[in-house]
């Protein structure tokens, strides 16, 4: 079992490498960037690794063929993402990752470890926590995969969450909630959930002092956020005065994140090429913003209010607005 320390130490800087004017220098900057994510991860993708790094579709096509030709990566075909690929170390790449953080990472070059079930769920984690890092948001982060390796029973500790990072001297737990069977089992599915997150806030050492909760789809994200408040009103269930203040406060749903995850590894219809790869239609965004905002002019529905609130944010931050 790892300490959880080793995992926090990593640096994150050449995750998210600025650009450089020596191709030279920013070739091997954005090698190694590839490198560190695959390893930290587990996996990757060129979506991925084409909007953390910034780079043009054909960039990437060409960045990812040298590393697989130069036997750093391994590729897999794959109907478990928009990219239909998906890659992991090579035991060269193992041995490259290793050198560039000095530690151990017990990576294994097998192909058939992977889960292609989480395939999405996975990459939709990576993309946040990846968006962090390079927005400087967080100074740190332990993946899920580094998690499981620090906690005693690993694919069953209760304490498991999707990710972990630091922002303003405070651990966070990323959780990436990508499908909708725990929103129907709303009281057997979400009582445990929360009794987890609770348990860990509370304690003066626990993983995490808050946990942001992120999803492809905002109905998800409302329904979690509304079965959250209904169980813990019921008296049945014997939460405290401070339980109901630390739902309601330290947990987040960050609703702006779900348009671009869409959009990046969900939508079929997403053209992998230059013209296309990142296009958001504008008019169809504000088309449905005014939409929105008549259906919250005409109801008091908090549900709704959040919703248009986070659609918002979204055309903020893709620059719609």
């Amino acid at each position: 079992m790892r300490n959880i320390s080793t995992f926090q130490k990593l640096p994150i800087e050449n995750l998210t490498p600025p650009r450089l004017q020596n191709a030279y220098s920013s070739g091997k900057a954005r090698e190694q960037a590839v490198i560190m994510i695959t390893a930290r991860f587990g996996l990757s993708s060129k979506t991925i690794i084409q909007d953390v790094l910034e780079l043009s579709r054909e960039a990437v096509n060409k960045l990812i063929n040298k590393m697989r030709k130069r036997q750093l990566i391994l590729t897999q075909t794959t109907f478990g993402n928009t990219d239909n690929q998906f890659f992991i170390l090579s035991s060269e790449g193992i041995r490259l990752a290793e050198f560039y953080f000095r530690i151990e990472l017990q990576l294994k070059a097998d192909l058939s470890r992977v889960n292609e079930r989480n395939l999405v769920h996975d990459l939709c984690t990576q993309l946040v926590m990846l968006n962090l890092v390079k927005s400087k948001k967080v100074t740190s982060m332990v993946t899920e995969r580094e998690l499981r390796m620090c906690l005693d029973h690993r694919g069953n500790d209760k304490r498991i969450v999707d990710g972990l990072v630091l922002k303003k001297k405070q651990w966070i737990a990323i959780e990436m909630e990508t499908g909708n069977s725990k929103n129907k089992q709303k009281q057997e599915i979400r009582k445990p959930i929360l009794d987890k997150y609770l348990q860990q806030i509370k304690l003066e050492n626990g993983l995490y002092q808050c946990v942001e909760l992120y999803s492809h789809r905002q109905r998800f994200l409302t329904q979690i956020e509304k079965a959250n408040k209904q169980i813990v009103e019921m008296p049945a269930n014997n939460f405290l005065a401070d339980d109901k203040t630390i739902v309601q406060n330290r947990l987040h749903y960050k609703q702006s994140e779900c348009s671009k995850l869409f959009e990046l590894l969900y939508n079929t219809e997403r053209k992998l090429t230059d013209e296309h790869a990142r296009k958001i239609d504008d008019s169809s965004y504000l088309k449905k913003l005014a939409e929105l905002k008549l259906l919250v002019a005409s109801t008091d529905d908090r549900i709704v209010q959040l919703r248009l609130a986070g659609f918002v944010e979204a055309g903020e931050i893709l620059g719609l607005l």
